[in-house]
């Protein structure tokens, strides 16, 4: 399984944060998306690292919700890892998805089955290539991604064998592999596990619509929702 032993639930997750704190944690590179989950990874990274190198990394890519950016810089400024912003302008106007800024696609508020017109086709394998690139450049030997199963609705990359089949190519590379720590908790565990952390949920984006203010609806939201409702704990970007 993709998660390199990260386990499959709360306990598990911690215990291997715990151990890499008594041990030589690796430098950790965080794909940083501005949401609940890639947040609680860079906090997790920082954690467990215990003063080690850590970065995180985030893309402009032409999506509807950009502001996430915005937001993945403030986080990483939270935690004082500084955030590399790559720019592929336009990028999604190049695919068929309802997350292109430009796209006139209506974004569903259920998922119907199958994969979602929120799905931006080989997103997160571009993605994920430019941060190994990245990672090799500045010794980085860890990549965190914060795919959740939660989230799989249907999307290819947010699988464990995803990231398995990714790591076969990355092994190619040299000591460089994708660590997926939160892919196999709930979405309440990954609340709670960010509520150890102290993650800033306030400065956290996470409505596919890309609105100043969360529509609510969309699958995003509602699972975010489900998270913070099963943790019993307020979100704050609802105050």
């Amino acid at each position: 399984m993709s998660t390199q032993g990260w386990g499959s639930n709360l306990k598990d997750v911690w215990d291997k944060a715990e151990l890499h704190r008594s041990g030589n944690m690796q430098p950790i590179l965080v794909v940083l998306s501005g949401g609940m989950d890639s947040a609680t990874c860079l906090a997790l990274a920082k954690y467990a690292s215990v003063g080690g190198k850590v970065g995180a990394i985030t893309f402009n890519y032409g999506q509807k919700h950009s502001n996430e950016t915005e937001q993945a810089v403030k986080i990483a400024d939270y935690f004082e890892t500084g955030c590399e912003v790559i720019d592929l302008p336009g990028l999604a106007d190049h695919f068929v998805t309802s997350l292109s800024k430009n796209s006139t696609m209506e974004i569903p508020d259920d998922h119907a089955g199958g994969i979602p017109n929120t799905y931006v086709p080989f997103r997160n394998t571009i993605m994920l290539s430019i941060a190994a690139g990245f990672a090799q450049s500045f010794k980085y030997s860890t990549i965190f991604y914060g795919a959740n199963i939660i989230d799989y609705s249907g999307y290819p990359d947010c699988r464990p064998e995803y990231i398995d089949a990714m790591n076969k190519v990355l092994d190619t590379h040299d000591l460089i592999h994708i660590e997926a720590p939160i892919v196999n908790l709930t979405k309440t565990d990954v609340v709670k596990l960010g509520e150890k952390l102290k993650v800033p949920w306030e400065l956290t984006k996470s409505c596919y619509r890309g609105e100043d203010k969360p529509c609510g609806n969309c699958p995003s939201c509602q699972y975010r929702k489900m998270g913070f409702e099963g943790a019993k704990v307020k979100d704050p970007i609802y105050d």
